[in-house]
């Protein structure tokens, strides 16, 4: 147990992925809701700190550029810029570093720190495990990663906030929200509107839903529940998303590309649905509250799934499943999910959406 006095300095090492630091982000609300006074760092990639920028529970950022730390530049200069990012971090004199990225760099930036009390946990790999002094045993490899993550509050408090809500704070600012507004407002989108959302994007090519499977939701979605379409993505994938638009009858909405990452949190927190293949914007849509209907293959979404309840995974139990291949000829696992598998899914989603905001109008009315 460490005796936290609730003034500590703390500093997160989580640089990436996407989805990894929506994850982390639980822990940080624990932490600050049982010591709200205790002073919160991160270390982040320069990619993703915009999702942080806007963050109230965090008071300072250390953007890690991971190119200047690559093993191709010269040596002389990564040692140059990793002595000046490492002293930077010193200079912050941290009581306590926690690195839940668990790899060689970021076990690096522990170690060298100056922090007394260093934390990482027990399945870090390159050897980053050596540089902690304090471990967090992992003992469940089945382990969801938010689950994982609050393991390390145990450390601090071992009966604070054990049966509270488990939540992801993101914060924005009005401009993303006026911006939301204004791509709804130009399209004819009303809040009366069913709006789904639907992201055919991975960065592996073995978790991607076939393109033309998407391209048919987004018809049959118009046609059986007269809902709006959006299809997100980032701005390499705007090309192909419109690839996909051009194969449809009803011309859907394409935003990929057109959004920063709270933009995005912003109109994901208010369509009704959102489906997706094993991806960062699913983690997204479950940090703003959105249900998430996510398509999985060669990876278990015990571990990375949508997090929490009122949400739904479709995954074909097959021989080689959960394989965790980047790249598959075939594609069997996910060739396996029809779309009229997925429509039917998104029927019972609404229905029971659509049930339960029958119900609290019908208490609301009765009081």
């Amino acid at each position: 147990m460490i005796d936290l006095k609730g003034n500590e300095k703390i500093l997160i090492i989580k640089p990436s992925a996407f989805g990894d630091i929506l994850h982390a982000l639980a822990l940080l609300d624990r932490i600050k809701t049982a010591y709200p006074n205790v002073s919160v760092s991160w270390v982040v990639n320069r990619a993703y700190a915009d999702m942080l920028r806007e963050n109230k529970l965090i008071d300072s950022m250390f953007i890690f550029d991971r190119e200047k730390w690559g093993r191709k530049r010269n040596i002389l200069k990564t040692f140059k810029e990793s002595k000046k990012f490492i002293g930077l971090i010193r200079k912050k004199q941290f009581d306590i570093v926690i690195d839940l990225q668990g790899l060689f760099r970021s076990g690096v930036i522990t170690l060298l720190s100056g922090a007394a009390v260093k934390i990482g946990l027990s399945d870090s790999r390159e050897g980053s495990r050596y540089c902690y002094n304090r471990v967090v045993t992992v003992h469940d490899k089945k382990r969801h990663a938010v689950d994982r993550y609050l393991k390390v509050f145990d450390l601090f408090n071992e009966t604070a906030n054990k049966s509270s809500d488990i939540s992801f704070p993101l914060y924005w600012n009005d401009k993303n929200d006026k911006l939301a507004d204004k791509f709804f407002q130009d399209n004819k989108i009303f809040p009366s509107d069913t709006i789904i959302a639907l992201n055919p994007n991975s960065r592996w090519q073995s978790k991607c839903w076939d393109s033309e499977n998407f391209a048919k939701l987004a018809d049959l979605i118009v046609e059986n529940l007269g809902a709006k379409v959006i299809f997100i993505g980032g701005p390499s994938e705007r090309s192909g998303v419109q690839k996909i638009i051009d194969r449809t009858k009803h011309k859907p909405f394409n935003i990929a590309g057109k959004t920063e990452l709270l933009e995005l949190a912003s109109m994901l927190k208010r369509v009704d649905c959102l489906i997706t293949n094993d991806s960062g914007p699913m983690h997204l849509s479950v940090a703003v509250g959105t249900p998430v209907i996510a398509l999985f293959g060669p990876t278990d979404p015990v571990k990375t799934g949508p997090y929490g309840k009122g949400h739904k995974v479709i995954q074909k139990d097959i021989e080689c499943s959960v394989c965790f291949k980047r790249f598959c000829e075939s594609k069997k696992c996910m060739a396996l999910i029809t779309v009229d598998e997925v429509l039917e899914t998104l029927k019972t989603f609404l229905r029971k959406k659509n049930e339960i905001k029958n119900s609290d109008s019908e208490r609301l009315n009765a009081k």
